[in-house]
């Protein structure tokens, strides 16, 4: 099973200084495989915004917090 989840917008900040004045450009998915529901494998399909911020000029994914970096499976 997939579950399939995304930041809203009014939600998205700057993951380097924390800054709402953020613009979208572009996503990304990242899937991470949780507990099983029963026998069956679960798994979350999270749309990663890429934000560029105002403030402080940087392009970066936004941060999730329930999720270390560089830590994702392929999605099949």
């Amino acid at each position: 099973m997939y579950f399939h989840i995304k930041t809203k917008d009014k939600l998205l900040k700057c993951s380097a200084c924390g800054s709402s004045d953020v613009i979208k450009r572009g996503s990304t998915d990242r899937i991470f495989r949780t507990l099983p529901l029963g026998l069956k494998p679960l798994y979350l399909v999270a749309k990663v915004q890429r934000l560029e911020c105002k403030s402080c000029g940087v392009v970066r994914q936004e941060s999730l917090k329930f999720a270390e970096e560089k830590k994702a499976i392929p999605l099949p």
